[in-house]
């Protein structure tokens, strides 16, 4: 018989780490037992919000507590591997932030000791979650939008001062795992361009370009140099448009359908079609995706389902992260699969 509430220990409480905590800790079938960071101040403060539960500076205590099913990470992306890698190790189920790692290899070892060990390994890539992104799926799927041949990406923004990772590794998995989801397509090629302008060391700015086997081509544009935030995804399809805004406080899915019409005010028109485009907005439950995410990691765990987002899909993100790392380093020249 299947446990009713599950068991975590949970590493990294920094800003977002924080909000992965609390989201966790507020399911009715989950229980963080122990938080570790390497902040003793911190951890002092979340001791005196949360009574209830242990804190520790050392990670060691987390996956050697047999209480303990499932560890969620949420510390810089550098260490994802190391910490992941362990808690497997250790039998630990595990919720690792994205990007999995930083580097294809790292993910490829990772994906393999999931499979191995017969755990469950969940990437935090919150927008496979959003209740727009989901009905944008469904909608796919449905046939509404046929043969989809471009997709645009834009993530732009200033940078958070304590991110150290490139615009390229912070912001593009985001959208990477995106098109995974969405289309699952069969990747062909990726290249990049990009710039340091401000941030010479980490880069600023990166312009990618995905290429697949049916012809979809998809461009991705992420920079931390902007004054406005802007995430937005466009499609464009043989029969209409979609696009996903997550800056627009209510209507964040709207489609654009093509419809013909012949004009028959004067006789030589008459052979003419000319598109327009009927606008339509799905209802969509406003839920808060890192909530769901959440709750679903916990509902697959405790009733042993296949999860989204998994090792796989995280294995992949990582696979063209790293073309497209590798294709900046070549000065935007292709790197094929």
């Amino acid at each position: 018989m299947a446990s009713s509430q599950l068991v975590l220990g949970h590493v990294g409480i920094g800003a977002w780490g924080m909000n992965v905590f609390r989201s966790f800790n507020a399911l009715p079938n989950a229980r963080v037992k122990t938080c570790c960071d390497l902040d003793t101040v911190t951890l002092r403060e979340l001791h005196r919000a949360y009574p209830h539960v242990q804190t520790t500076s050392t990670f060691q205590d987390l996956i050697q507590d047999p209480d303990i099913r499932a560890v969620a990470i949420a510390t810089p992306a550098e260490t994802h591997f190391d910490f992941a890698q362990a808690a497997l190790r250790a039998g630990k189920h595990v919720f690792v932030e994205k990007p999995m790692t930083l580097n294809a290899a790292h993910a490829a070892q990772l994906a393999g000791l999931a499979k191995q060990t017969k755990l469950k390994l969940m990437v935090g890539h919150l927008l496979q979650f959003h209740p727009a992104v989901v009905e944008l799926r469904r909608t796919i799927e449905a046939g509404i939008l046929r043969n989809i041949s471009y997709i645009h990406c834009l993530r732009l923004g200033s940078r958070r001062a304590h991110i150290k990772e490139t615009s390229l590794w912070d912001l593009a998995p985001h959208d990477v795992s995106l098109i995974l989801y969405l289309l699952n397509p069969k990747v062909v090629s990726v290249s990049a361009t990009g710039d340091a302008l401000k941030h010479p060391v980490e880069g600023d700015t990166a312009f990618i370009t995905i290429r697949c086997a049916d012809g979809l081509i998809v461009h991705i544009h992420v920079s931390s140099l902007e004054p406005t935030k802007t995430r937005r995804l466009s499609i464009i399809a043989e029969n209409g448009l979609a696009v996903f805004d997550d800056m627009e406080p209510q209507d964040k899915l709207k489609l654009f359908r093509f419809s013909e019409r012949s004009p028959k005010h004067r006789p030589f028109e008459d052979a003419l079609q000319l598109k327009t485009m009927e606008t339509v907005i799905p209802r969509v439950w406003h839920e808060p995706p890192l909530q769901l995410q959440c709750q679903h990691f916990v509902d697959c765990l405790l009733n042993d389902q296949p999860h989204r987002s998994n090792q796989e899909h995280g294995r992949r993100v990582i696979e063209i992260l790293h073309a497209a790392a590798a294709a900046l380093q070549r000065g935007g020249a292709p790197i094929y699969f």
